[in-house]
C-alpha cells in the first residue's frame, strides 16, 4: 500500500468510522478531516477532531507505519508540533512532539475495506491506456460528466499557463504571442518548433513594418526560413529572393538553416512552404488580435483566418515543383484546429491575466460550437461509449487521458473514486 492511498481514504472518510478510538484508548470523532496539503508540511490542515473530552483544531499527518515519522525526521521539525492526530496503517511506536507530549494516533489496519484496496491496485497497476476501461463506467453518470468538465478546465489552465510563460518572454505583447502561437500550430508536431523559430528569426515588429507590402512580408518569412535560395527557377521565387537579399542587408538578418524543416512523410498540404504562405496571408489582416479576442462566432473567426495566399501556391506545394491547381487556403480542419489550439488558449490566458471570467466562459462556449476532434485518443474513448459531439467533448477527453489516466491519478479522478466507493465496505483489510 502507498501513503497517498491512505490520504484518499482519510480525505473521504472511506474506512470504518464506528467506535473510533486512539491507540491509547480515547474515544475520538473527526468533525472535519481537514484540507489536503499537496505541499511540504503535515498532510491535512484545519482539521477539527474531538478526542476524549476535548475538541482539537490543527493538522493531521498520515503514514503507513507510525515509525515513518522518525524516518522522515518530523520529531525535530517544529512545523509538526501542531499535529493533533497521527493516522497510520500500523501503529508500531508512539510518537511525541518536540515538547515531549504524546501525539494521539488512529490505526486504520482493521478499518479499511479490502475491496477498496483491491480496486485501487487494479486501477494503478493496469496496463490499459484508460485504467478503468474494463470496469465500463456509466458514461453519462454525474461522476463522468463532472470529471470531463474538470479535465477540460485543467487542460485549458495548463495551456493558458504556457501562454502566460510566453508572455513573460515577450513583455506580454499579445499580438506577438498570437503570431507565435499561430505559427507553431500551423507547423504541427513535425515543424512546430521550426515555425516558432521562424517567428524569432522574423520578429513581430518586422512583420508589422511590412504588413501592407505582401511581397516584402513573404520575402522576409521565406528568406528567413532558409527555404529561399538563388537557385530557384520560378519567377515568383526569384522575385522573393531578390527582395529578401535587399531586406537581409537592410536589417542584418541571419536565416535559419533549411535543414530544420521536414518534408518527408508529410502530406503536401502540410508542407512547411505552404504553411508559411498561409501564415503570411493571415497576418495581412488588421486588428487580428482584437478580433480574435472579441468575436464570439466560430464562423466569423474562420472567415477572418481564411485568407488566400499568393496565387503561386494554388499550383505549388513547394518552390519550383508545379502540381494540379487547387485551393491554397487553409481548410476547415486546419482553421478549427488553429482556433482550438492557438486562439482559444490565448483568449483564455488573456482573460486570466485580466481576471475576466466572462471571457473565459466565452472561450469554453466556443469549444462547444466547434466540431469534435478525431484522433486515436478520442476514438478510444468513443469505443468505450463516451460522447464526442464537439470540441468541448474532445478536449475534455484529451485532458482526462493526458492529465489523469496516463499519470494514474485515479484517486483524484471522480470516476476512479466512484469505482472504489462502489466496492463492498466489508470485510475489512487485515
Amino acid at each position: 500500500m502507498q501513503e497517498h492511498f491512505l490520504h484518499f481514504l482519510w480525505q473521504y472518510g472511506l474506512f470504518d468510522t464506528q467506535n473510533l478510538s486512539t491507540t491509547d484508548g480515547l474515544a475520538m470523532c473527526p468533525d472535519y478531516r481537514g484540507v489536503h496539503n499537496a505541499n511540504s508540511g503535515p498532510d491535512f490542515s484545519e482539521a477539527r477532531i474531538r478526542i476524549g473530552n476535548m475538541d482539537w483544531v490543527g493538522q493531521v499527518e498520515i503514514h503507513i507505519n507510525a515509525s515513518d515519522w522518525l524516518k522522515h525526521n518530523h520529531q525535530t521539525d517544529k512545523a509538526y508540533d501542531n499535529v493533533i492526530l497521527h493516522v497510520v496503517l500500523y501503529h508500531d511506536t508512539d510518537i511525541f512532539r518536540t515538547d515531549g507530549s504524546l501525539i494521539p494516533c488512529l490505526e486504520l489496519r482493521n478499518r479499511i475495506p479490502a475491496g477498496y484496496l483491491q480496486t485501487w491496485q487494479t486501477l494503478s497497476q493496469s496496463l490499459a491506456s484508460v485504467p478503468c476501461e474494463p470496469h465500463h463506467p456509466h458514461t453519462q453518470s454525474a461522476a463522468v460528466l463532472s470529471m470531463k468538465h474538470r479535465a477540460l478546465a485543467e487542460r485549458m489552465w495548463q495551456k493558458a499557463g504556457r501562454v502566460l510563460s510566453m508572455g513573460n518572454a515577450t513583455q506580454f505583447h499579445w499580438e506577438e504571442m498570437l503570431y507565435k502561437l499561430m505559427a507553431r500550430y500551423l507547423g504541427r508536431l513535425v515543424n512546430g518548433d521550426a515555425m516558432e523559430s521562424l517567428t524569432s528569426a522574423v520578429p513581430y515588429n518586422l512583420v508589422q513594418k511590412y504588413r501592407y507590402n505582401a511581397q516584402q512580408k513573404q520575402a522576409l518569412l521565406f528568406g528567413q526560413s532558409g527555404l529561399l535560395t538563388a537557385a530557384h527557377k520560378d519567377d515568383y521565387a526569384k522575385q522573393l529572393f531578390a527582395e529578401y537579399r535587399f531586406l537581409q542587408k537592410k536589417h542584418n538578418l541571419q536565416p535559419l538553416p533549411a535543414s530544420v524543416w521536414k518534408f518527408g512523410r508529410l502530406r503536401p498540404p502540410n508542407f512547411p512552404t505552404l504553411r508559411i504562405a498561409q501564415l503570411s496571408a493571415m497576418l495581412e489582416q488588421t486588428g487580428l488580435f482584437q478580433a480574435m479576442m472579441e468575436l464570439d462566432s466560430v464562423g466569423e473567426l474562420k472567415c477572418l483566418l481564411r485568407q488566400k495566399p499568393h496565387p503561386y501556391w494554388e499550383t505549388h506545394y513547394r518552390f519550383d515543383y508545379e502540381c494540379a491547381q487547387r485551393s491554397a487556403t487553409a481548410g476547415d480542419d486546419t482553421l478549427e484546429g488553429l482556433i482550438i489550439n492557438a486562439i482559444l488558449p490565448l483568449r483564455f490566458a488573456y482573460a486570466q491575466y485580466h481576471n475576466d471570467t466572462a471571457l473565459q466562459e466565452k472561450a469554453l462556449d466556443l469549444l462547444s460550437a466547434l466540431p469534435p476532434e478525431s484522433n486515436k485518443i478520442t476514438r478510444s474513448w468513443q469505443e468505450m461509449g463516451f460522447e464526442n459531439n464537439n470540441a468541448y467533448d474532445s478536449q475534455s477527453l484529451l485532458g482526462l487521458q493526458q492529465l489523469y489516466c496516463e499519470k494514474r491519478r485515479c484517486l483524484e479522478c471522480s470516476i476512479g473514486q466512484r469505482l472504489i466507493r462502489n466496492e463492498e465496505k466489508f470485510p475489512a483489510l487485515k
